[in-house]
């Protein structure tokens, strides 16, 4: 009897994490979950699988696409000429209550770099506790230099 070793050879590739939120063609804010290699676009309803970098949309169509990016922040190019860019800041709708737990901005420094990443102004900030303002980080668009930012 001779001794054999067995490999499992696997069959599978390791495939890109496009979960995030990213801004659409049209600059409209949407959210994708994915877990392993399968995934979705919530605002959209629609599922979509990658492979490397390959992403493939289950819309019936055959829409496919490609994600790039440097580890942290990803782009997606799709045929169609659709296009999504990952954002590391976003502005809530005028009016919510505040940021949901988790992506809060909880310091001051970032802040003053989250708005001013976002075009945002911030020449006159307000820094205190108010029952009336949103936790954290705030802005007040149409006060420009009049206690426009507020930290609370």
């Amino acid at each position: 009897d001779a001794a054999w070793d067995y490999y499992k050879m696997s069959t599978t590739q390791a495939c890109v994490d496009a979960s995030g939120i990213f801004a659409d063609t049209a600059g409209n804010l949407v959210t994708t979950t994915q877990s392993c290699c399968s995934g979705y676009i919530n605002e959209y309803g629609l599922p979509y699988s990658i492979l490397g970098t390959a992403v493939a949309y289950h819309n019936g169509e055959g829409l496919t696409g490609l994600v790039s990016g440097n580890g942290v922040y990803h782009s997606i190019t799709l045929t169609n000429g659709m296009y999504f860019t990952q954002v590391s800041y976003y502005a809530l709708a005028r009016g919510d209550a505040g940021c949901p737990a988790g992506p809060q901005i909880t310091t001051f420094p970032e802040c003053l770099m989250a708005l001013g990443t976002l075009s945002r102004c911030n020449g006159s900030p307000w820094v205190g506790r108010g029952t009336t303002i949103p936790a954290y980080c705030s802005h007040r668009p149409d006060y420009c230099n009049s206690q426009d930012m507020h930290f609370n």
